[in-house]
């Protein structure tokens, strides 16, 4: 019998917890965790960091007039910018380029019990973009980007 009524507390305090996430993310705040290069928490919401944030523009403006990612990190590297501490990297770059937390979209995926993360779900299962984050980039910036890295399924 305590078997079972633990495993319903267990069930009923997670299904609490994603629902006071859920509410949380909702009311524009943020669940933890590090924030992207070039946002911080202050009072629980995201806020951009303006010093940092004229680097991720400077990454997107240079590398859509069509610099190559190794001249981007090489002109970064001259005006002395490092990302935590050390040079940027390729990676760096190309993760900053598709993170879309930098066009301010954030995206979760909703169920009846709350929020799960999308690896948790088939791939066919229905995906709630929520935009919660300030946005770094121009919309000319973002609708190339899309047309960029975005492919067209073959029909």
């Amino acid at each position: 019998m305590y078997i079972g009524l633990a495993e319903y507390y267990s069930a009923e305090l997670s299904q609490k917890i994603k629902r006071g996430l859920h509410e949380s993310r909702q009311k524009g705040f943020c669940g933890g965790g590090r924030p992207p290069y070039g946002y911080f928490y202050k009072d629980r919401r995201v806020c951009i960091d303006e010093e940092r944030a004229d680097v991720i523009r400077f990454i997107f403006k240079e590398y859509y007039s069509g610099k190559v990612v190794r001249e981007i990190i090489d002109e970064l590297t001259e005006k002395g910018v490092l990302y935590h501490g050390k040079r940027f990297i390729e990676n760096t770059i190309f993760k900053i380029l598709h993170n879309e937390k930098y066009i301010g979209i954030r995206t979760s995926v909703t169920n009846s019990t709350g929020i799960v993360r999308a690896t948790d779900l088939p791939p066919c299962f229905p995906i709630t973009v929520i935009t919660l984050l300030p946005c770094f980039v121009t919309s000319a910036l973002i609708s190339l980007r899309f047309r960029l890295f975005i492919s067209v399924p073959k029909s």
